[in-house]
């Protein structure tokens, strides 16, 4: 399932003012025109929708003719932030006896199920008993029967995506980095020589860049475009070089990545929460990034639209057009992106070299948490973002609760159960809130 919508931008329209002389005195008597008097100025809209990887796709033919709409399409879209969800998922060990008796004319049998949490503590219960006799004869044989199943007992995931609150931190793949540039192999962008393919070398120099890249991510490392930006192209540059490509099949990708949290930590912390329930199934506990982790630009022909459909895409697929015409064929764009931070140390630029942090706060006489600040070559860096501890300190009550009552929701956990609603503190006069005070208008009286 796919969703269509439209966004919709304006340029800053050139503004001109009447010269001095033409201005006029306003007397009291006189009324500033209101907010309505205004007239709109227009509005372009572009058409996407989101892919069933929950991509943000336009075929809109007015982006693929304007760069700067382009650019500023992409750059809207770059203010949300991808999705991270942690699922959490627990299962365990049902084990079905049936025994059974017969003889000429009577049977007795017994129908036993019994749930075992799991090996650990070898724990396990009668989840029902059912006994049938039919007469009252010597019982002349006995069978017994076994069957297993895995169970679900708890299926439920927390949307961290929600903590991220640092800007994001666009890039450009640094020219001397092997990457796709509008061809269907990856270029150079050296001077002297200019663009050019890029040797078996530097094909293999970003494959090395990019190995392990996934384990990284984990760990909170800097994703690896960030750590080879530089390129001598803007954002907007390479929207004009896409749209003066005229290739029929070609593909804008901008990506969006999360870091900065070690994800490993987390699911310790969250695996030793789980076991102090006394939960002892097995647990699975999986990072995801379900939904928008990238903005495709794609032109407004059949057969790039044919990939959005998922019937067409399979018969494409199974026909063994689309993997032919893709390698060969299409002009793909794989230069930019946006980076987004869970947590990141920031140099404070006040800081000089031989800053301890003690000496640091008492000569800039601001209120600082010092449990932020670390020492570094340059200075003091302060922490900036949510912490994986702040976040668990948080959500651990929540984890515990959920794998006690056995919670099963396939909708992500935007707020701690039981704690402060987001949506309910936005209301004038909830606890907690400051009051708004009345609203700006031509009068404050409601009456």
């Amino acid at each position: 399932m796919t969703a269509r919508e439209s966004w919709t931008f304006s340029l800053s329209p050139s503004l001109s003012f009447p010269p001095l002389t033409s201005m006029v005195t306003l007397t009291k008597d006189d009324s500033p025109p209101g907010y309505n008097d205004r007239v709109p100025v227009p509005k372009p809209a572009v058409d996407f929708y989101i892919d069933q990887n929950g991509c943000t796709v336009s075929f809109d033919p007015a982006v693929n003719s304007d760069p700067t709409l382009m650019a500023a399409f992409i750059r809207d879209k770059a203010q949300t932030p991808p999705t991270l969800i942690v699922h959490i998922k627990g299962t365990h060990q049902e084990t079905e006896y049936k025994h059974s008796s017969h003889s000429s004319r009577s049977s007795e049998s017994t129908s036993v199920t019994v749930s075992s949490d799991g090996p650990r503590n070898g724990l396990t219960r009668v989840v029902s008993e059912s006994l049938n006799v039919i007469g009252n004869v010597q019982t002349h044989g006995r069978r017994r029967r076994s069957s297993n199943s895995q169970t679900t007992r708890l299926d439920f995931k927390i949307d961290i995506s929600k903590n991220i609150g640092l800007e994001p931190e666009f890039f450009v793949i640094a020219d001397n980095v092997a990457a796709f540039r509008g061809k269907t192999a990856m270029e150079l962008d050296l001077n002297p020589g200019g663009r050019h393919r890029a040797a078996e070398s530097a094909k293999a120099n970003t494959a090395a860049l990019q190995e392990g890249e996934k384990d990284k991510l984990r760990r909170g490392e800097i994703p690896w475009q960030l750590r080879n930006a530089g390129g001598s192209l803007t954002l907007d540059q390479w929207c004009e070089e896409y749209v003066r490509e005229h290739s029929q099949i070609k593909d804008f990708k901008f990506s969006k990545i999360i870091y900065g949290w070690d994800l490993n930590a987390v699911e310790a912390a969250i695996r030793a929460s789980i076991s102090s329930v006394l939960y002892s199934g097995k647990v699975s506990i999986d990072f995801k990034t379900p939904a928008g982790n990238a903005v495709h630009v794609r032109p407004t022909t059949p057969f790039s639209k044919a990939r959005a459909n998922t019937f067409l895409r399979g018969l494409l697929n199974v026909s063994l057009v689309w993997p032919i015409t893709y390698y060969l064929y299409e002009q793909q764009f794989r230069t930019t992106g946006a980076c987004y931070a869970l947590k990141q140390w920031v140099h404070l630029p006040d800081s000089v070299p031989g800053d301890d942090v003690v000496s640091y706060v008492s000569r800039i006489g601001r209120p600082v948490d010092p449990n932020k600040l670390a020492r570094t070559p340059s200075g003091i860096s302060e922490i900036r973002g949510v912490r994986e501890g702040e976040w668990f300190a948080v959500w651990e009550s929540t984890v515990k609760n959920a794998v006690s009552t056995n919670l099963k929701s396939a909708d992500p956990l935007a707020d701690p159960l039981g704690g402060p609603n987001s949506m309910a503190a936005k209301l004038d006069g909830y606890p907690g809130t400051v009051t708004a005070g009345p609203i700006a208008g031509p009068s404050s009286s409601m009456f």
